[in-house]
């Protein structure tokens, strides 16, 4: 039998956190052993995966993996599309990230206190916040 990601599954992985899937509904990575991830790679629809000469703790993985939505029996000629394919990103995984974006700040926000009254590094152009932006959503830019 062939296995498939299902479309919203993408196989993703940091180099802190090198073993990781997203939801693309939820924008939420969950991480898994690497052992246990390396099925997940033969679920690209074009592996035969035989749950019954699996080990235990493989197709108990296998069967969560299914249940929890994060694959399903292949379709006839059916393959993953080239964006949930495997992609490492060179930087350590992150859940959250602050950033003050000018270099002016008068600190009297109440829920911030990020100060730089002296405007010392001048604040980045339009064109350098997307760039960052993009790079830190992976989307496009360098790295």
């Amino acid at each position: 039998m062939r296995y498939i990601l299902n479309p919203k599954i993408k196989l993703r992985g940091w180099a802190n956190r090198p073993a990781g899937i997203i939801n693309t509904e939820l924008n939420d990575p969950v991480f898994f052993p690497n052992p246990s991830y390396r099925l997940l790679f033969k679920c690209d629809g074009a592996h035969d995966i035989d749950p019954d000469s699996m080990d235990p703790e493989d197709r108990l993985f296998l069967d969560n993996a299914v249940k929890e939505g994060y694959v399903r029996p292949a379709g006839f000629m059916e393959f993953l599309n080239r964006d949930q394919m495997y992609k490492k990103y060179p930087t350590v995984y992150k859940k959250d990230i602050q950033w003050s974006v000018t270099g002016a700040c008068n600190l009297k926000c109440r829920h911030c206190f990020m100060s730089a009254p002296q405007a010392k590094h001048g604040s980045p152009s339009h064109e350098q916040i997307i760039n960052i932006a993009d790079q830190l959503t992976g989307r496009r830019g360098t790295p």
